[in-house]
């Protein structure tokens, strides 16, 4: 809240009316106040009276006056009211993710009678119950459920004005989580967020694994702001950002001679096949395009990771080759290992997909990361057509 002289009619005018985080009606007060007092100061300094008796009008400005005292003083004790709120919320948003208040009491280093007072008192003043108590713990009730979208929301958007304020002292703080799918944990996006922290020391990020499915509700819960998913399998309030057709890819050992840019199939069956797990979407992806060109996909290893390729040894031992793709490969990392990545030949690209829950508004540093991480994959890629 602040008070500065007007330049025009030097007095005191209210420019912050909503910087602090008061309820409408204490704001309109405030505001109603701050124009009617401009009235009477540009009256005054006009040589006019306004259109009614000296005395009342005095009477008039001296309880304006009084009522905008009082309004800023309501706006900052509703600021403190606010902020001690902003505490309950996260508290609750805590027992919502352990579904425990047992759970939730430890993580957050209070007693758990405590914790339960102050969801008495919150059920007490909304006049219903916010959870359903179950004999292994709680659940949000229909009730609870509408309230905790708008107290999730409210620290939302609490988190992107503090953000706002940091960049206006010229320091970006902030914390950008981001589910990511197994496969890209490696390569460009921990490049991508060691790129960012280079200019924004002060951010934080957390990269949360997750699959073509469960990112949802990552998002959905408010657990990640931004998820980087390979062949996602969309839900309903789940938007999309942005996407990209990415090349599938073959990880081998550095050949001893001359190879063609592409690796066919037929090639890839009469070696140690390396696939993600079932659950993964590129995994989804791999197994459709096989069958479209009716060959049989019998890996011999299933890794969320890239690993390290092997050559052809004694005993029969065939030499690996695992499937992935380009933002999910570091160059430094293929040298270090002595590995090399080469196209698969007729083979569709995979769908990779940044995504955010509908309606969201983006913390600041998730929004420069999203137009970070969009600008990198939106580039061109190593050309593997010559590889």
């Amino acid at each position: 809240m602040a008070i500065v002289p007007d330049s025009e009619c030097r007095t005191p005018t209210l420019i912050s009316a909503w910087a602090a985080p008061a309820s409408r009606p204490v704001r309109a007060v405030a505001v109603r106040s701050f124009f009617i007092m401009r009235f009477l100061s540009l009256c005054h300094f006009a040589g006019k009276a306004p259109p009614s008796a000296t005395q009342p009008v005095k009477d008039l400005s001296c309880c304006l006056v009084h009522n905008l005292r009082s309004s800023v003083a309501n706006i900052a004790t509703g600021g403190r009211k606010i902020m001690r709120y902003l505490n309950l919320y996260r508290a609750l948003r805590e027992v919502v993710r352990e579904g425990s208040i047992r759970k939730a009491s430890e993580k957050l280093t209070i007693s758990p009678s405590a914790l339960n007072r102050q969801i008495l008192a919150l059920e007490e003043e909304i006049g219903a119950p916010f959870f359903d108590r179950l004999p292994s713990g709680v659940r949000l009730s229909t009730v609870g459920e509408i309230y905790y979208r708008q107290f999730i929301n409210h620290i939302a958007e609490i988190d992107r004005v503090l953000e706002t304020v940091s960049d206006l002292a010229g320091t970006r703080i902030g914390h950008v989580r981001v589910a990511v799918s197994r496969v890209l944990e490696q390569g460009l996006v921990p490049a991508q967020v060691q790129a960012f922290r280079a200019n924004h020391p002060s951010v934080m990020f957390s990269l949360l694994p997750s699959g073509p499915t469960a990112f949802a509700d990552l998002l959905l819960q408010d657990e990640a702001d931004l998820a980087l998913i390979v062949q996602p399998q969309y839900r309903d309030g789940i938007e999309t950002v942005e996407t990209f057709d990415v090349p599938v890819l073959a990880l081998t050992a550095v050949p001893d001679g001359p190879v063609s840019p592409r690796i066919e199939l037929a090639e890839l069956l009469d070696m140690d096949l390396i696939v993600p797990p079932g659950t993964a979407g590129l995994r989804a992806h791999l197994d459709l395009n096989f069958k479209r060109q009716r060959l049989p996909l019998r890996p011999a290893v299933e890794s969320a990771y890239l690993l390290a390729p092997w050559r052809a040894g004694a005993g029969g031992l065939a030499a690996s080759a695992q499937f992935c793709f380009w933002p999910a490969v570091d160059q430094r990392w293929l040298d270090a290992i002595g590995g090399t990545v080469r196209p698969v030949a007729r083979f569709a690209p995979a769908r990779l997909a940044l995504c955010k829950r509908e309606g969201r508004i983006l913390p600041v540093a998730a929004e420069k990361f999203v137009m970070q991480l969009g600008a990198a994959l939106g580039a061109d890629g190593p050309d593997y057509s010559s590889s």
